[in-house]
């Protein structure tokens, strides 16, 4: 079930970082200022804006695996035991409860 949801959220953030990548203004100026409008673009400068343009997608896909990174090098390591003992906690409550038990005792008196 981790696998299973993490590859939409990676994928999700991947998209996202490019996103803001491909909203810089910088990059979208120099990108516009080698397009010329009503002639055909250089072959020099069609191979540096497709270049941008990829760019920009390895570097979404660069910033999701650095993030990705610094959650399980950071976040696990911090979170991880705190929820541990809770859900451990939480496992032990139910337990105590002993609702299948409750449940056949209430069908039991009917």
């Amino acid at each position: 079930m981790l696998f299973s949801s993490m590859i939409p959220s990676a994928l999700n953030l991947a998209i996202a970082f490019f996103s803001l990548l491909r909203g810089l203004p910088l990059v979208n100026a120099w990108i516009l200022r080698r397009m010329p409008s009503g002639k055909a673009m250089r072959d020099g400068d069609r191979l540096a804006v497709a270049a941008a343009l990829a760019g920009q997608w390895v570097g979404g896909v660069g910033l999701m695996i650095f993030v990705f990174y610094l959650v399980a090098l950071w976040a696990f390591p911090i979170v991880g035991p705190w929820y541990g003992a809770h859900l451990l906690a939480f496992g032990d409550s139910l337990a105590a409860a002993d609702f299948p038990a409750q449940l056949m005792a209430l069908f039991a008196a009917r």
